[in-house]
């Protein structure tokens, strides 16, 4: 079966059991998604595995969702405006982390000057 004639809230619905429609679903939208992470964060890297992260949001959700239009690419940007926002957050808290960490003491030079 075709799903290239389908729309987004079609193969949002029977993504669950066919899961080609949500690989179309993909090939519509991820180029796009990809794009705008790789905007937000300026780093490719990253872009891919947020994009990731986006699509596997909406396939956990898709029985939930109600399109307010014929496309889902409004809500997956702001799907991906939210995992960039929290990748941002997380990189945040790990360097504040990393900050409240006490200095490193080389064992080595404190050895070397007691003998």
């Amino acid at each position: 079966m075709s799903f290239s004639d389908a729309g987004d809230p079609e193969l949002l619905a029977v993504a669950g059991s066919q899961p080609e429609a949500f690989g179309e679903l993909f090939r519509r939208h991820s180029r796009l998604v990809y794009a705008y992470c790789a905007r937000r964060t300026g780093n490719l890297d990253l872009a891919e595995d947020l994009t990731s992260v986006v699509f596997m949001e909406a396939f956990r959700r898709r029985r939930k969702l109600q399109l307010s239009n014929a496309s889902a690419l409004p809500w997956l940007l702001g799907v991906a405006n939210n995992v960039a926002r929290n990748a941002d957050r997380s990189v945040r808290r790990y360097r504040a982390a990393l900050d409240r960490l006490p200095p490193h003491t080389n064992k080595l030079k404190l050895r070397r000057r007691r003998d």
